[in-house]
């Protein structure tokens, strides 16, 4: 049995206070720089389950937060926002609506000095070598962003159960003007959408086996997030249940120009005098088009209260960087505790050991369309599937060769030294993470990174599954 519990906790402290009875399986999501959700929560209001005071509770939104639970793991947590009781149903339903901790720090946190007037430079968040805050010098982009949710929920006046991560020095530049009157939630989505911007996520969690607190983890990515030495492996028609495929171009770009703050004036004297500034920037990249493909222009003007160049041209270097080529993306259900559909061990992780961020191994074999082989993945998102037992997964493909694979197909098992094939072993290094022995050599990329080599093959992938060519 599938051991689910719908429980509630303190907004401010994080301390659970009890469960609640359920309807129905929620729906729920966690993703890679973005909030998640949890929906569908749908509470019986029988007092045979629910007492007077988690009936309160549910009068009172915003103080109380609802967690969505698998054994010791928080699937997803919402912020109470609001309730809606339907009394056609016998016994009535709350349907509880939630609001994860990301959409909160975009809805209820302005990047605002407290205090100060929203005109004035003192309201001004700003991030640099020479700024008046010391707390704010010396930073990274990762750690601009764990900077801002620190502000957002100091305990003095805006206390929330968050987990930051350590800080990574830099000189990453910011201004964030006050009288923008911008949110922490935005603040952070535009900085993981600049080129070498960190990955975020915020993780619900208990803080011990007692399940008695929850807190968020805030995860953050120089620049990227997550185990990233493939500790997890889904074989197709074992712990994979399904696999379907696509390759999507529509935001497909090879020329991005960038608008930031427009401070252009023209006075009213005579004559006329102008003033001001408007910041843009403009990357490019001509590979497609020198191949045949036609010119495909994109504006991107969401960034119009930036005011430094370096910046924007981040924003526009980054959205190049991203969509210059198609996205090879696929959509996997497993089952989420690691099982076969006979309810068999597989060796595939159990879901409460995955976070977005990932890298994983799909085994293929008898898929209607793919080739046979072993393709390395990226997991994006993590959601609820069709039934309790499985979940859903976005992934993002590493491999090239993705209709085709041009490297030995390797079956994987997780564990200790373990025989694959002729083609050679997965052995499992001291830190948990496998590499590869390939009947050949291990060999190192300029990048120091390993890799694998046979004596026939031309294609040789990188421990964190991105193939290269040119081998013999």
């Amino acid at each position: 049995m599938v051991a689910y519990r719908l429980a509630v906790a303190n907004t401010v402290t994080g301390q659970v206070v009890g469960d609640l009875p359920f309807t129905a399986v929620p729906a729920w999501s966690r993703v890679l720089n973005g909030s998640g959700t949890l929906s569908g929560v749908a509470v019986p209001l029988n007092p045979t389950q629910l007492d007077s005071d988690m009936a309160q509770r549910l009068r009172e939104p915003w103080r109380w937060t609802i967690l969505w639970c698998y054994g010791q793991a928080i699937l997803q947590a919402g912020v109470l926002s609001s309730v809606t009781v339907d009394d056609t149903q016998k016994p009535s339903v709350a349907a509880l609506n939630t609001t994860t901790v990301w959409d909160f720090l975009t809805r209820k946190r302005l990047v605002v000095t407290p205090g100060q007037d929203i005109g004035t430079a003192a309201a001004n968040v700003a991030f640099g070598p020479s700024v008046p805050d010391t707390a704010n010098r010396g930073l990274s982009l990762h750690s601009i962003a764990r900077r801002l949710v620190e502000l957002a929920t100091a305990p003095s006046t805006y206390q929330l159960p968050i987990i930051l991560p350590n800080t990574i020095a830099g000189t990453a530049v910011r201004t964030y003007l006050g009288s923008d009157l911008a949110t922490t939630g935005t603040r952070l989505s535009e900085l993981t959408q600049v080129d070498q911007g960190p990955e975020v996520e915020f993780a619900p969690e208990f803080t011990d086996s007692t399940q008695g607190y929850m807190r968020w983890r805030m995860r953050i990515g120089n620049n990227r997030l997550g185990q990233l030495g493939f500790p997890h492996a889904w074989d197709y028609q074992r712990a994979l249940l399904s696999l379907s495929t696509g390759i999507d171009g529509v935001d497909m770009t090879f020329n991005v120009t960038s608008k930031g703050q427009d401070t252009r004036t023209v006075s009213s004297a005579t004559p006329p005098v102008a003033s001001g500034a408007l910041i843009s920037a403009a990357a490019s990249d001509t590979t497609y088009p020198a191949q045949g493909w036609p010119a495909l222009q994109t504006a991107d003007t969401g960034h119009t209260s930036t005011i430094d160049t370096a910046t924007v041209t981040g924003y526009a270097t980054a959205a190049i960087t991203t969509h210059k080529v198609p996205v090879q993306t696929a959509t996997a259900h497993v089952s989420i505790n690691g099982l076969d559909n006979q309810g068999r061990q597989t060796g595939a992780s159990s879901i409460d050991l995955v976070s977005v961020g990932d890298t994983a191994f799909f085994g293929l074999v008898g898929h209607p369309f793919l080739t046979d082989g072993q393709y390395g993945m990226r997991i994006l998102t993590l959601e609820s599937g069709p039934d309790a037992y499985i979940t859903k997964m976005v992934v993002q493909v590493l491999s090239t060769g993705w209709l085709a694979p041009e490297a030995p197909a390797i079956n994987v098992t997780v564990g200790p030294r373990l025989p694959i094939n002729t083609d050679g072993d997965i052995l499992i290094d001291t830190d948990g993470v496998p590499y590869f022995v390939v009947g050949a050599t291990i060999a190192l990329d300029t990048d120091g990174v390993p890799y694998i080599a046979g004596p026939s093959t031309e294609v040789a992938y990188d421990t964190d599954g991105v193939p290269y060519l040119g081998l013999t």
